[in-house]
């Protein structure tokens, strides 16, 4: 407890006295988040803290704790005041967002499911125009679990956040491959065929069909998704 002697305040963490099912939290969750919390983020912005700092610092804590989403939170914050303020040049910023992403490739692969991982890597594509090599990033993820829902659908946002023809008729050959691994069971990668095929192109429809007849799977969809 010796760093966090001069803090005499924590915000503590309050259940209704009549939850029906209250968290369990541990006391070592509740002392941590006692202490970090929005309370931080304000003492950041008053006290003008090096972003670089305070980005490293939510860096290191989030590898270790992956599942606590203030730390994600923490992470958009640090970004967008960042960015907002020009505290990193043009030619910096592309270095600090590889780091970024690599870093939190490493969280992902270690715990896939991790919905708050998910939400922040879309965040940053998003906000910081990071499209290139993304969908390639889901190949190897994909090719090594091909039953990860999670990576499917951040694989959908790519696809209908920019839609795009040629990337649809190559993703086609993708599906196929993955099919290719388990056709019988695959249930995710199913579910990625029907949300494609919502709104799209005309080929592309043709062409989602026509691998799935290959597999003797195109019936059993219909029925199931009721697609036309």
């Amino acid at each position: 407890m010796a760093d966090w002697e001069n803090v005499t305040l924590p915000v503590h963490v309050h259940t209704a006295v009549h939850t029906i099912v209250p968290i369990a939290y541990s006391e070592e969750y509740k002392k941590a988040m006692a202490y970090f919390s929005q309370y931080r983020r304000r003492l950041v912005r008053a006290l003008n803290i090096d972003p670089h700092q305070e980005l490293a610092f939510i860096r290191q804590y989030t590898v270790e704790r992956p599942k606590n989403y203030q730390l994600w939170y923490s992470l958009h914050y640090s970004n967008l005041r960042r960015h907002r303020e020009q505290m990193v040049s043009m030619i910096e910023t592309p270095e600090v967002l590889d780091a970024e992403l690599a870093d939190l490739a490493l969280v992902l692969l270690e715990e896939p499911k991790n919905i708050h991982g998910w939400q922040y890597r879309q965040w940053l594509i998003r906000r910081f125009d990071a499209w290139d090599g993304e969908l390639s990033f889901l190949d190897e993820m994909l090719r090594g679990d091909p039953y990860n829902n999670s990576a499917w659908n951040h694989r959908l946002f790519l696809l209908k956040s920019r839609p795009n023809l040629l990337a649809l008729k190559q993703e086609v050959g993708f599906i196929k491959e993955i099919l290719t691994i388990d056709h019988l069971s695959n249930r995710s990668v199913l579910n990625y065929v029907n949300g494609l095929l919502v709104n799209a192109h005309a080929d592309i429809q043709v062409a989602l069909h026509n691998v799935l007849e290959s597999f003797d799977l195109l019936e059993s969809f219909r029925s199931t998704y009721m697609t036309a």
